[in-house]
């Protein structure tokens, strides 16, 4: 096995552990980027966006299998592990009626 792919070599191990390693040190969303910047990372789904503080991100990748094609036009499509703990925000519509009254009431 080539020695740059072989997982004896030890900057290849810790490559491949990576992923595994901060999953297990935050939780995982995966929606769409809308918005960034040096503060917070907007990422919406199909019921919301969340607002998360870049200081409670553990990382940001790209969703590159599985985003729905319905929300490909709403942002980039991310993976992101926040930190255990972390407050995070969620903006989400909601519709509001009056209630109609019973005329027998």
């Amino acid at each position: 096995m080539d020695d740059e792919r072989s997982v004896t070599n030890i900057e290849n191990l810790e490559k491949m552990v990576q992923i595994p390693i901060r999953r297990r040190q935050g939780v995982e969303f995966a929606g769409f980027a809308t918005s960034e910047d040096d503060k917070s990372v907007h990422i919406a789904d199909q019921q919301g966006t969340w607002i998360i503080n870049r200081a409670d991100l553990i990382s940001l990748t790209d969703w590159t299998e599985g985003s729905p094609a319905s929300m490909l036009g709403t942002g980039r499509p991310v993976r992101a592990i926040v930190r255990e703990s972390a407050t995070i925000y969620e903006i989400r519509p909601w519709q509001i009626r009056r209630q109609k009254r019973d005329a027998h009431a």
